[in-house]
C-alpha cells in the first residue's frame, strides 16, 4: 500500500486507487501519515484538523473518521500496516518508504550528505524532485496543513537548487535550462535559481541572453520587493559584462558573503505556528517598506528560542541571497554581556574589514556597520539578548534586511520604538514533546515504553532543554529501562538531575540561576514564593496574600517576572508557569526563606482560598450551611464577587489549584483546610465532581482529625460518602456514612446524627432497599422536626423521592410539597430544581401530565438560572420525560440530547446512564428500535456499574420493549425478568405491572 502526499492525498494498492474519503478524513489520514511511526493524542488529532476551535462534535467525528481510516487499510489488506491505539495517542505503522512525503525529505537530505560526489547529489536531488506531484494535501486546508505545505515547498526549492548546483558543476548546462524556467515560474522571488540559470547561459556561451535574464530578474525584484537584486546575482552580473570566467562551482561574490548560521538542531519539532509568524511578518513588510523587519522571539530559559531562530535562519536562507550573520550577545550567561562596541566588532570582521580598519568608537562602528548592509539582503540573528539598549546599535538600517532577536526578556522598548514583533514561545504540546524524544532517543525504545516515555515528557514540563537533557541520560544508559529514570525524576530532586555531568551550562538550574539572578529583590522575593502554590497557576490576589502587600504592588511586581518570562500572562489577572519553574522557585525559597517566613505565606495563602470559596459558594447556593464558616485572619484581604455567574467562573478557573492545595495539604496539614475541603467539596458535589470531591474531603477529613474536630470529621465523612456515591461505590458510601453516625452519637450531636441518616437514607435508595431507606430518613425526619433544624426540608425531599419510588404518591407530594415551599423561601435553587423535577415525575405518575410538565419547565428554568451544567442536565431529562409522556417525541430527544452532550464534557458517569436511559425511552417511542436497543444496553451497563439499581430495573424494561421488536418476545421476557426482580427486591409497586407484563407475554 502506497500514500502519496505530495499533491492530492491518494492511497493505492498494486493495480487500484482507493477511495481516501471526504476532506476531514483525509485531513486525518494526513496528520497520521505526517507522523508515521510516532503516536498522535486524540486532542493533537482535534487541533490539527479542526484548528484553535473546534466544534463541540468534533471528537465524536474523530472517532469516526479513524473508524474509516480502519476499514480503508483493512481494504488494503497489506501486512505490516496499521492503525494502532496506544496510551499516547494513535500511530499508523508503515514503512516510511510508503509515504511520499518521508521518501522525498529522505532524499532531499541525503543529497546534501558531504561524503557524496556531485554526480551522486544530483542524482539523488532528481530522485526526491520526481516524487513532487504538486502542493502537499492539495485541496485540503487549515493552519497545521498551511504548516507542513510551506516546510516541504522550501524544502523542495532548497533540493531544486541544490540538484542545479550539482549539475552546473557537472557542466550539465543544457539539462539546467530545461529544467529551472519551470521552478522559477513557481519561486519568482529565489535568487539562487536565478543565478545558476544565468551561470548556467554564459557556460553555454549565451553571454547576451544571461545580462537580458538579468536585467529580467532585476525588474522583477523591484517590482516585487523594491529591492536590487542581492550581492551573489550583482557580482555574476558584473563578471559576465567584463567577461571574465570563473568555475561554476566558485561563488559569485567579489565581497564578502558570511554564512554564520550555526548547524540546524538535530531533531526540531513543532514550532509550526512560529514559524510561519516569521515568515508572515518578512512577508508583510512587502514592497516598499521602509523599515527593517525585526522579530523578537521570547520565552523562558530552555523554552528553545535559539533552535527557532537557527531553523527558521535556514529555511528562510535563499530569501537572503547577500548571507547570514549569527552573533550570541551573552545576554545570560556565566560571562558579562557583550557590549555593543564588541559586538559591532565581530560583525563588522565578519563583513570582511579588518581588525586595523575597525573605528575605535561605538558610533562610528555602527555607522560602518550599516553603510555595509545598505541595500543588501541579509539575515542578522542576534542570540540572547539582554535588553533593547544592547540591540539598537547593532539594527541595520536597510529595509532589504531582516533582523531576528532572542531574548529571556521581552524587550517591550525594542518594540515601542523599532516596530519589533513579538514572537512568544511556549513549551511543547506533549505530542511534540514526545516526538523529540522519540527522535533523540529512537523509535524502537520509546515505543517499547510508551507510557514512561510520557511520563518523562510531563516530568519535563515538556521544556525543550530538560527533554533534551533527559534523552541525554538515556542514550548515556541504553541498557537501563525509560521507567527508572522516569521513577527518578518524579521521586527525586528533578532540577538536580536535570543535569549533563561535565557541562555546567547544560543544565536545567542553571539556565533558571541566570534570568532569577537578573531580577530585583522584590521581584525575587515574590518569585520565590509563587513556588509555594501547589497549582499550575494563581491570579494576582493570591500573589498579593503570598507576599502581603497591596494587589497594585503585587501587579507591578508580576509584570516584571512576565517581562523575564518567570511567569506568563496568560487571562485577566492571571498567570502560570510550568512545573519545572515551580519546582525551581520553591527550591529557591528552601535555600532563600526561613521556615516561619514560609509557613506565614501559606497560611495566608489558605485562608484567602477558604474566604473566597465560603463566598463564591454562598452566592452559588444562598441557603447553604458551613461549620467551617469564621472570620478572616488577619492579612487575608478577599475581593469581594459581584455576583452569582463571578462566583461560578472563580470555582472553575481555580479549581485545579484548590484540588491541588488540598491534596498537598493531606500529605503537610496546613491551616483552615477542613474548612476550605467543607465549602469547596460541597461545590463539587453539587456540580457533579466527584473523583475531585474525594480527593478534596479526603484531605479535609485528615485536617479535621488532626486538628481534633470531630463536627467536622462528620461533615468531612458525609461529603467523601456523597463523592462516592457519585463515582459508583456504594459500599465505600454506606461505611463513612456509618463512621459519620457513630462518631455524632458518641459525641451526642443529635443534628449531625440526622445528616448522617440523611445521607444512609439516599444511598439505600440507589440500591433498592426503599424501606431501610424510607426508616433512615424518617428518622432523621424526626430528629429535625426535634430541632426544628433548618434541614427539615432536605429530609422531606429526600423522603418524598423515597416514598414516590415505592408508589406511596399522596404522601409523597405531601412531603416534596412542603420542602418546595420552604426551599423557594431560601432562594435554594439546587433543591427548588431537584424537588420541582421530583414532583413532576409525581405528576406523571398520577396522569397529571399538564402539572408534570409545568414542574418540569420551573426546574429547567431555574437549573439554567445556577450555572452548573450538570443541575440543567438533569432538568432537561426530567423535562424530556414529561414531553414524551405528552407525545411530543422530537421535542424530547432535543432535551435528552442536550442532556447527553453535557453529560459527555463533563465526563459523568452518572448522567450519561440517566441520559442513555431516557434516549432508549424516547428512541423505542420512535420505532427506533436498534438505536433504543444500544442506549439502553449501555446504560444498563453504566447503571450496574455505578450500583444504580432503580435505574437499572428502569432500563430493563426499556430494553426489553425494543427487544421484543427486534428478536421476539422470548429475548425480551429475560430483560423484564431482571427488572422485575429488581423492582421486588426494592419493594417497589413497579413489580407489579412487570408481573402483569410477564404473565400476558407467555
Amino acid at each position: 500500500m502506497e500514500f502519496r502526499l505530495l499533491g492530492e492525498l491518494e492511497v493505492s494498492v498494486p493495480g487500484r486507487r482507493l477511495a481516501a474519503g471526504q476532506p476531514r478524513q483525509q485531513a486525518v489520514l494526513a496528520v497520521l501519515l505526517v507522523d508515521a511511526g510516532r503516536p498522535v493524542s486524540a486532542a493533537t488529532l482535534v487541533h490539527r484538523v479542526w484548528g484553535e476551535k473546534p466544534p463541540p462534535e468534533a471528537l465524536n467525528a474523530l472517532y469516526s473518521h479513524l473508524s474509516r481510516i480502519r476499514n480503508l487499510l483493512a481494504e488494503g489488506a497489506v501486512d505490516g500496516i496499521l492503525l494502532e491505539r496506544r496510551q499516547a495517542g494513535y500511530v499508523l505503522r508503515t514503512d516510511p518508504d510508503s509515504v511520499d512525503l518521508h521518501r522525498f525529505r529522505r532524499l532531499a537530505e541525503w543529497s546534501i550528505h558531504p561524503g557524496r560526489t556531485e554526480t551522486e547529489q544530483a542524482a539523488t536531488a532528481a530522485e526526491a524532485l520526481s516524487l513532487w506531484r504538486g502542493a502537499p494535501m492539495a485541496g485540503l486546508s487549515g493552519e497545521w496543513v498551511e504548516a507542513v505545505r510551506d516546510d516541504y515547498e522550501q524544502l523542495r526549492l532548497r533540493t531544486a537548487i541544490r540538484w542545479a548546483r550539482a549539475e552546473l558543476a557537472l557542466g550539465h548546462s543544457d539539462a539546467i535550462l530545461d529544467a529551472l524556467p519551470a521552478y522559477i515560474a513557481e519561486y519568482p522571488l529565489a535568487e539562487p535559481l536565478e543565478a545558476v540559470l544565468i551561470e548556467a547561459l554564459r557556460a553555454s556561451g549565451r553571454a547576451a541572453e544571461a545580462l537580458d535574464r538579468y536585467a529580467k530578474v532585476r525588474r522583477r525584484l523591484s517590482d516585487a520587493l523594491g529591492s536590487e537584486p542581492g550581492q551573489e546575482l550583482q557580482a555574476l552580473h558584473q563578471s559576465i559584462l567584463e567577461g571574465e570566467r570563473r568555475s561554476p562551482a566558485t561563488p559569485a561574490s567579489p565581497v564578502t558573503r558570511p554564512a554564520q548560521l550555526p548547524l540546524d538542531i538535530a531533531g526540531f519539532v513543532g514550532r509550526e505556528r512560529e514559524l510561519r509568524e516569521l515568515d508572515r511578518l518578512l512577508d508583510a513588510s512587502g514592497p516598499p517598506s521602509s523599515a527593517v523587519v525585526i522579530s523578537s522571539v521570547c520565552g523562558s530559559a530552555g523554552i528553545g528560542k535559539t533552535a527557532l531562530a537557527v531553523r527558521w535562519g535556514h529555511q528562510a536562507a535563499s530569501r537572503f541571497p547577500d548571507g547570514q550573520l549569527y552573533l550570541n550577545l551573552r545576554g545570560y550567561g556565566p560571562v558579562p554581556a557583550m557590549t555593543p562596541h564588541e559586538a559591532l566588532a565581530i560583525l563588522l570582521q565578519a563583513l570582511g574589514v579588518v581588525a586595523e580598519q575597525l573605528p575605535p568608537t561605538e558610533e562610528g562602528r555602527s555607522g560602518l556597520y550599516r553603510s555595509l548592509l545598505d541595500g543588501r539582503r541579509m539575515l542578522v540573528i542576534l542570540d540572547n539578548a539582554r535588553g533593547a539598549e544592547q540591540i539598537r546599535p547593532l539594527l541595520p538600517g536597510s529595509p532589504t534586511c531582516a533582523v531576528v532577536v532572542t531574548s529571556r526578556a521581552d524587550l517591550p522598548g525594542l518594540t515601542a520604538l523599532h516596530g519589533a514583533r513579538r514572537v512568544a514561545l511556549a513549551v511543547l504540546g506533549q505530542a511534540e514533546a514526545e516526538e523529540l524524544l522519540t527522535r533523540l532517543i529512537g523509535n524502537d525504545r520509546i515505543a517499547a515504553e510508551p507510557t514512561a516515555a510520557a511520563e518523562i515528557a510531563r516530568l519535563c514540563a515538556y521544556l525543550p532543554l530538560a527533554l533534551r537533557i533527559a534523552a541525554a541520560l538515556l542514550i548515556r544508559r541504553p541498557e537501563m529501562p525509560i521507567a527508572v529514570i522516569a521513577d527518578r525524576l518524579a521521586n527525586g530532586d528533578r532540577i538536580a538531575q536535570l543535569t549533563v555531568d561535565g557541562d555546567s551550562e547544560v543544565a536545567v538550574g542553571a539556565a533558571f540561576d541566570l534570568s532569577y539572578e537578573a531580577l530585583d529583590i522584590d521581584a525575587r522575593r515574590l518569585f520565590r514564593r509563587l513556588g509555594l502554590i501547589p497549582g499550575s497557576d494563581f491570579d494576582v490576589h493570591a500573589a498579593a496574600h503570598l507576599t502581603d502587600v497591596p494587589v497594585e504592588e503585587a501587579e507591578r511586581l508580576l509584570d516584571r517576572l512576565a517581562d523575564a518570562n518567570l511567569v506568563e500572562p496568560y487571562a485577566a489577572e492571571r498567570f502560570r508557569f510550568h512545573d519545572l519553574l515551580r519546582l525551581y522557585a520553591d527550591h529557591r525559597s528552601r535555600l532563600d526563606d526561613p521556615p516561619a517566613e514560609r509557613q506565614a505565606c501559606l497560611r495566608r495563602l489558605y485562608g484567602y482560598y477558604r474566604s473566597r470559596s465560603a463566598a463564591a459558594l454562598h452566592l452559588v447556593q444562598p441557603a447553604v450551611w458551613l461549620l467551617g464558616q469564621g472570620p478572616d485572619d488577619p492579612g487575608v484581604r478577599p475581593p469581594r464577587f459581584t455576583d452569582r455567574v463571578a462566583a461560578l467562573t472563580w470555582f472553575e478557573t481555580e479549581r485545579g489549584n484548590i484540588v491541588a492545595a488540598l491534596v498537598a495539604a493531606g500529605k503537610t496539614p496546613q491551616p483552615h483546610t477542613w474548612e476550605l475541603a467543607e465549602s469547596f467539596g460541597k461545590y463539587l458535589w453539587i456540580s457533579g465532581c466527584g473523583e475531585d470531591a474525594l480527593d478534596v474531603c479526603q484531605a479535609g477529613l485528615t485536617a479535621a482529625r488532626h486538628a481534633g474536630n470531630p463536627r467536622a470529621e462528620i461533615i468531612l465523612h458525609t461529603l467523601i460518602a456523597g463523592a462516592q456515591r457519585s463515582v459508583g461505590r456504594p459500599e465505600l458510601t454506606v461505611r463513612h456514612l456509618t463512621e459519620a453516625g457513630t462518631l455524632a452519637r458518641r459525641i451526642g450531636d443529635l443534628s449531625m446524627e440526622a445528616i448522617a441518616l440523611i445521607g444512609l437514607g439516599t444511598i439505600c435508595r440507589g440500591l433498592a432497599r426503599l424501606r431501610e431507606a424510607e426508616q433512615h430518613l424518617r428518622q432523621a425526619l424526626a430528629l429535625h422536626e426535634r430541632l426544628e433544624s433548618p434541614d427539615l426540608p432536605v429530609t422531606r425531599l429526600y423522603l418524598g423521592l423515597v416514598l414516590q419510588d415505592v408508589g406511596e404518591l399522596d404522601d409523597a407530594e405531601t412531603q416534596l410539597s412542603k420542602a418546595l415551599a420552604e426551599f423557594d423561601a431560601a432562594d435554594d435553587r439546587h433543591r427548588i430544581v431537584l424537588t420541582c423535577s421530583a414532583l413532576a415525575r409525581v405528576c406523571r405518575a398520577g396522569k397529571r401530565l399538564a402539572e408534570a410538565m409545568r414542574y418540569a419547565e420551573r426546574a429547567h428554568r431555574v437549573a439554567r438560572d445556577t450555572g452548573l451544567p450538570v443541575i440543567e442536565a438533569g432538568a432537561l431529562l426530567g423535562l424530556a420525560d414529561a414531553c414524551l409522556d405528552r407525545d411530543l417525541a422530537d421535542e424530547a430527544l432535543t432535551h435528552a440530547r442536550a442532556a447527553a452532550r453535557i453529560a459527555d464534557s463533563t465526563a459523568n458517569r452518572r448522567l450519561e446512564g440517566q441520559a442513555r436511559t431516557t434516549l432508549a425511552e424516547i428512541h423505542s417511542r420512535l420505532g427506533d428500535h436498534g438505536d433504543a436497543a444500544e442506549h439502553a444496553r449501555a446504560a444498563v451497563s453504566i447503571h450496574r456499574e455505578m450500583g444504580r439499581r432503580l435505574y437499572e430495573a428502569r432500563t430493563l424494561c426499556v430494553l426489553g420493549h425494543a427487544v421484543r421488536r427486534l428478536d421476539g418476545v422470548a429475548a425480551a421476557r429475560e430483560h423484564w425478568q431482571q427488572a422485575h426482580d429488581l423492582y421486588a427486591a426494592a419493594g417497589s409497586r413497579q413489580a407489579e405491572q412487570l408481573r402483569e407484563l410477564l404473565a400476558v407475554s407467555r
